[in-house]
């Protein structure tokens, strides 16, 4: 009985207690609420004392409906007029700062540039003139201040066009150094190593989408450059190589009779198996005397002649490592699986031929002449 009592004294604290967190939401909510329209209200008022105050004059002054009516027509007016160009003059010292900070801005986001949300300009939304930025802008580009047009990514921006200019050489110069940083490093220049510069360039500027395109076409013109200047070779599909660095970073493992995949993308920078074929196609038509083959299963570039004497007859699988049985090798594996074999016809009682590198101690091999 005193657990239900308790019980329901607590139920009916709770209800208490959200009604008194309503009921102050509500309270706080409507003061926050009166405090922004008395704001709003007063600043509307007060965006022009002087007219203002001849409109209290004019209250005071005239007793006919008429004349209190014309003053007040006359006085919403002039202060619909005074709001509406205080919001103008809001707008257009947005967009200038946009403007001289960047110098290129997006047609469709400047175009809906808009009054900054503000709780104490409740009544200035009423007044604004929400074609005042493309008003702007319109007459900017008319004063050849500055441009409107669709650039490389295919979108219209505004834009000055001496940043424009600026970025676009930024962006060639950064390409540039990337490339020659790339080309120094891994002596070649392929699709992959495009879209990794060009994804960088993108990632590294404000205007993703323009860099990208700017980047990826000026990336285009500098390995047709180095390609018709003789620095670069064509590899086979869209793989370019530096002849020279290619040959010295070659050399680091010219004589290596297996090359694992990863060590291979260390040294020429590139994953992608397609990509490696055709750099060791480039390499291998200078040096004759190696042939080297990629083998699926154990991800090795492998010298051919050492692949066919490491490759076990059973599985057809390549090993390092092969162990003689009888007048064959076999991987681990395999070899395991012949003892295994061995050992359930011994069990069934079969006879098994079986082969040992040297007799079990105790034991001597007599031979039969």
């Amino acid at each position: 009985m005193i657990i239900i009592e308790i019980f329901g004294a607590l139920i009916v604290v709770g209800i208490i207690v959200s009604i008194l967190k309503f009921v102050l939401g509500l309270a706080l909510g409507l003061t926050a609420g009166l405090i922004s329209f008395t704001i709003s209200f007063f600043r509307l008022a007060f965006c022009n004392p002087i007219l203002t105050l001849l409109f209290a004059a004019s209250l005071y002054f005239f007793d006919s409906g008429f004349a209190l009516f014309v003053c007040f027509a006359l006085y919403a007016i002039l202060t619909a007029g005074l709001v509406q160009d205080e919001g103008r003059k809001e707008v257009e010292e947005t967009l200038q700062k946009m403007i001289e900070t960047d110098g290129i801005v997006l047609k469709k986001y400047a175009d809906s540039v808009k009054l900054a949300e503000n709780p104490y300009k409740i009544f200035h939304k009423f007044f604004y003139d929400n074609e005042a930025a493309i008003k702007y802008l319109a007459k900017e580009v008319e004063a050849g201040n500055i441009s409107v047009n669709f650039l490389a990514d295919g979108l219209q921006y505004y834009y000055s066009e001496k940043k424009l200019n600026e970025f676009i050489q930024s962006i060639q110069k950064t390409a540039l150094d990337e490339l020659e940083e790339w080309l120094q490093k891994y002596g070649l220049v392929c699709e992959q190593t495009s879209q990794k510069i060009v994804n960088s360039l993108a990632r590294s500027s404000f205007h993703a989408d323009l860099a990208q395109s700017y980047g990826q076409e000026y990336f285009s013109h500098i390995v047709k450059y180095f390609l018709e200047n003789g620095r670069i070779k064509k590899a086979g599909g869209e793989l370019y190589i530096e002849p020279k660095i290619i040959a010295t970073k070659w050399q680091q493992v010219r004589e290596t009779l297996r090359i694992d995949k990863q060590t291979f993308a260390n040294l020429f920078g590139e994953h992608n198996l397609e990509v490696q074929r055709n750099i060791m196609r480039f390499i291998l038509k200078n040096e004759p005397k190696f042939e080297y083959v990629y083998d699926e299963k154990s991800a090795l570039w492998l010298e051919v002649n050492y692949k066919k004497s490491h490759t076990c007859p059973r599985c057809n699988k390549f090993s390092d490592k092969l162990e003689a049985y009888g007048n064959k090798t076999y991987c681990a594996s395999c070899l395991k699986q012949i003892h295994d074999e061995e050992e359930k016809k011994l069990n069934s009682g079969e006879h098994v031929k079986r082969y040992v590198s040297a007799p079990p101690k105790g034991i001597k091999i007599k031979r039969i002449e």
